[in-house]
Order: structure tokens, then sequence, then C-alpha cells
């Protein structure tokens, strides 16, 4: 299966029916989208320091 299309998304990592995101931006609308494509979130917890410099550093989007 392929990663969901999420524009927030500054890290997006997993497979199948289960991804771990890294997001910027409006919460709402991120929240809105994930509705949009089916899914929910099951944890929230803020990013640290170096997770937002490793997710802007490498600019990957998707890591299975």
């Amino acid at each position: 299966m392929a990663p969901p299309s999420i524009e927030q998304a500054l890290s997006l990592r997993g497979s199948g029916r289960e991804w771990t995101l890294l997001a910027n931006g409006d919460r709402g609308s991120l929240m809105d989208r994930i509705a949009a494509l089916g899914g929910s979130v099951m944890q929230e917890q803020p990013p640290s320091l170096d997770e937002i410099f490793v997710a802007r550093a490498c600019g990957q989007k998707s890591v299975n």
C-alpha cells in the first residue's frame, strides 16, 4: 500500500494501514485530511527538536 498523500507531512513512515507522521501546519486541516483518507489518529505527541531537524534536513517523506 502506498503512503497516504498528506501535504503537511514533513516525515511519513510506515506501511500498510499504520503510518507515523510528523506534520507542520494547522492541526484542524491535518485532522480533516486524515479523516478524508479514512484514517484516524491513535496517538499525538509534540515532536522533539531533533525529529524536526532530521525531517527538514533529510527531506524524505516516506521510509518503509
